[in-house]
């Protein structure tokens, strides 16, 4: 996997979303000018679904001022299908089994 754009800042964000009111995390946010990676990672036995990726899209919303937003889904146990399915119609979700972590694949990340 190559990454849409370089990025100049990474880490994580743990703060107060002014829509909901409420504290937010975003495991991974990495930005440059117009451009952003929302990433998410879940270590847990179960697929990720929809609900894990529409809440990590509402969370970015936070961030109105990025014009490019890329969203990169880690997970333990894979995807469910009509993830995938999202993910392949919205082309700007790139997922990560750890399976890849662990493997020739990892050589795509550099």
């Amino acid at each position: 996997m190559v990454l849409p754009f370089m990025f100049n800042t990474i880490g994580r964000w743990w703060g107060n979303n002014p829509e909901t009111r409420m504290q937010e995390e975003i495991d991974i946010l990495a930005e440059y000018e117009n451009n952003a990676i929302f990433g998410e990672c879940k270590w847990k036995n179960q697929p990720i679904g929809l609900a894990d990726v529409n809440d990590l899209i509402r969370k970015s919303m936070i961030y109105r001022q990025y014009k490019h937003k890329t969203y990169i889904i880690f997970s333990k146990a894979g995807f469910t299908k009509e993830f995938m399915k999202k993910a392949q119609e919205m082309g700007n979700i790139k997922l990560i089994h750890a399976d890849m972590l662990y493997t020739p694949y990892i050589s795509q990340f550099v």
